[in-house]
């Protein structure tokens, strides 16, 4: 068996969800893994799992929809101090003492640095890198975004070995070594899962709290579900709810549609399950605008860059016209490689 450093975005569920079904194929192959990550998925891992640390990590800013290049800074400024040295230095001599064998980081920079610092091979397993070696082009009024990822890509996550990348069914990579393209890996819920069409939409996105938006889908008489809110309530056809996992599954397996930003494993489970999508990305997230252009693109939904009366009434009489074809899960081809890297060790 090897001895496995696992690190994994503190930012977010889809790292989350993505990682634990490597994981849960590592243990299942009796390696051992210990767990760097921070925040709700440090919360939420550590119930689970022993081996575990809380490295903090890289935090995104938004405002109004968009991400806040200062606020950023600013909130990821505030990290630095002797206290939080301290603790890296602590987590780095428990690293060590579990002597790894092999790397794997899901857009988490900790990982990263004590892989290239003590030379230990890094894999990375993401779906960012589908920005650094996709093929795909890049449009006029999103070069802007663009130009400002990349030295982020290449910040987060340096030098590894292997690069598997996890990118929505269709997309297409230039050719390079030691750097695979699967489908999404999907977790076995929504696999084992019958979905049907109840006839209620489903939104999770920041929008979900906008009045304004709140009273487009009042005059609609739609059923909807959102996602987002401190407290379970009902208004007339709108069902708000505070995020519960299970729920949120089930409201997914059994929803109309979906509407929601264009992150990278909502999109894919969506996709999966055929539910027609509402794309609205983060403003300037290239990595969001490229997911909602390529949903639309394929025909799985609509890509609009603001929710208004115009673009759900669209996206509402166009909705039997889209796509609905599932694929088959990264799952196994992501077994197959780890299998192929990691060599047991005695």
């Amino acid at each position: 068996m090897a001895n496995i450093l696992f690190g994994i975005c503190m930012v977010g569920k889809g790292h989350l969800i993505r990682s634990e079904v490597a994981i849960d194929y590592l243990l299942k192959q009796r390696h051992k893994v210990l767990i760097i990550t921070g925040g709700e998925n440090y919360l939420y891992l550590s119930k689970k799992h022993k081996r575990i640390y809380a490295a903090g990590g890289l935090e995104l800013e938004f405002k109004n929809n968009k991400i806040s290049s200062l606020g950023t800074i600013l909130k990821n400024a505030k990290k630095i101090s002797i206290k939080n040295y301290k603790l890296l230095k602590k987590i780095e001599i428990e690293i060590l003492k579990f002597n790894p064998d092999y790397a794997i980081t899901d857009w988490e920079p900790f990982t990263s640095f004590i892989a290239n610092k003590h030379n230990i091979p890094l894999i990375s397993y993401d779906n960012q890198h589908y920005l650094l070696y996709g093929d795909y082009k890049v449009k006029k009024q999103d070069y802007i975004s663009y130009l400002k990822t990349k030295p982020f890509l290449n910040a987060i996550v340096r030098n590894p070995e292997y690069s598997i990348i996890v990118a929505l069914p269709g997309m297409k990579m230039m050719p390079k070594p030691n750097v695979i393209l699967i489908n999404p890996t999907i977790r076995k819920e929504i696999i084992n899962s019958k979905p049907k069409d109840n006839g209620y939409l489903l939104i999770y996105h920041s929008i979900g709290a906008d009045q304004k938006i709140q009273e487009i889908l009042k005059k609609m008489r739609i059923k909807t579900i959102i996602y987002g809110f401190n407290t379970n309530n009902k208004i007339e056809n709108i069902t708000l709810k505070k995020f519960n996992e299970k729920e949120f599954i089930k409201d997914l397996i059994n929803c109309k549609a979906v509407i929601c930003s264009a992150g990278f494993t909502l999109v894919s489970e969506a996709i999966y399950l055929k539910k027609p999508i509402l794309t609205i990305p983060i403003k300037e997230h290239f990595e969001q605008i490229l997911n909602a252009r390529h949903v639309e693109e394929n025909k799985y939904g609509m890509y609009t860059k603001d929710f208004t009366t115009e673009s759900f009434v669209s996206f509402i009489t166009q909705i039997n016209s889209y796509k609905t074809k599932s694929y088959i899960p990264g799952n196994g081809e992501l077994y197959k490689i780890l299998k192929k890297i990691i060599k047991r060790k005695k």
